[in-house]
């Protein structure tokens, strides 16, 4: 079960600023991921994606396991994680991580 990760995403979190204001900054970028479309419910546009929920799937252990203000900018695009990320496990090591993602309002300039 070896999966290959093709894509490269950046991950941001959500915190307080010196000012008690909460605001997005990047924990990774270029981080190893694959994102897999789950559900469409948008219009097909030209140089878009029709999907609106994808599954995340990567190894880094920047995320937390517990649902918390995370994002994921992905080709221009930003995900919000929705719900709890889950463990693989292969021979009792960790192999990768999971979780849906949907798209987000949120306007967070996307890492290069």
């Amino acid at each position: 079960m070896i999966r290959v990760l093709h894509e490269r995403c950046a991950l941001y979190s959500q915190v307080r600023d010196r000012r008690g204001d909460m605001v997005w900054t990047v924990m990774a970028s270029g981080v190893p991921c694959e994102m897999v479309p789950l559900s469409s419910r948008e219009q097909a546009e030209r140089g878009l994606a029709p999907t609106t929920e994808y599954l995340f799937v990567t190894r880094s252990q920047v995320l937390p396991t517990r649902a918390s203000s995370w994002a994921v900018a992905w080709r221009g695009r930003t995900w919000q994680l929705k719900g709890n990320l889950e463990d693989h496990y292969v021979r009792g090591r960790l192999h990768h991580r999971e979780g849906v993602v949907g798209q987000t309002p949120v306007l967070i300039e996307p890492v290069a």
